[in-house]
């Protein structure tokens, strides 16, 4: 196998998974505007807005959650073993990325996750900390961390749903026949809505797709 391809493996699987949450998420809260919309009145509306969408997550949305997540944080772990490898020569056990909040924390991990490693790239592995300043480690780690399991838990479909009625009613009379013809109103509409994050709101596509890219600009460096 050559260098990184299994990181990239889990790269790719966590794409995967993402692009079915985008169907799902479709799937749960658009038939729930369509619903709200058949029983809307449009003549009498100028501008509707529909907040906070009342949608229930079943289960396998949040399990859809973890797996993309556990397939990101997989990728930098076998980044890991790959440099331990290709800076050592060999396999080394028990290697990992190591996420941490503090300097003396990410010493600590020094000899026993990154054994192996060079020089230049621990200290490479040290500039994507979140104590460095990059969070976006920290957030795969809340979101993947066993502890933090209510993370995993979807709150209800947030939307907001808006149709503008604009008046283009405009009168055209027919010189020879005499004919009066009236356009019609137009009527446009959007839908923004995502499935959420229990514990901070953010939305949970949106989210994951950051983490995902940055994940792969990770794997991408270290590639060169």
């Amino acid at each position: 196998m050559a260098f990184l391809d299994g990181a990239y493996a889990r790269l790719n699987r966590a794409r995967e998974h993402l692009a079915d949450l985008e169907i799902r998420e479709k799937a749960i809260l658009h038939p729930q505007i369509e619903n709200i919309v058949t029983k809307t009145d449009l003549n009498t509306v100028k501008d509707f807005i529909i907040t906070d969408l009342l949608a229930e997550m079943p289960q396998s949305f949040s399990v859809l959650i973890g797996e993309t997540i556990y397939n990101l944080r997989s990728a930098l772990d076998y980044l890991v073993f790959d440099l331990a490898i290709l800076d050592s020569g060999a396999p080394k056990k028990g290697t990992q990325f190591p996420i941490d909040d503090t300097e003396e924390n990410f010493a600590s991990h020094r000899g026993r996750l990154l054994k192996g490693l060079s020089v230049e790239h621990v200290a490479r592995i040290k500039a994507l900390q979140p104590y460095k300043g990059y969070y976006y480690t920290a957030m795969i780690r809340d979101i993947s961390n066993p502890d933090k399991h209510q993370a995993l838990t979807v709150i209800q479909g947030k939307g907001v749903y808006r149709i503008k009625v604009i008046d283009t009613s405009e009168q055209q009379t027919d010189p020879k026949t005499g004919i009066v013809t009236v356009r019609r109103v137009e009527m446009k509409s959007e839908f923004v809505g995502h499935v959420a994050f229990e514990v901070d709101e953010a939305p949970v596509v949106n989210t994951l797709q950051v983490l995902q890219a940055e994940v792969g600009k990770i794997l991408g460096d270290f590639k060169q």
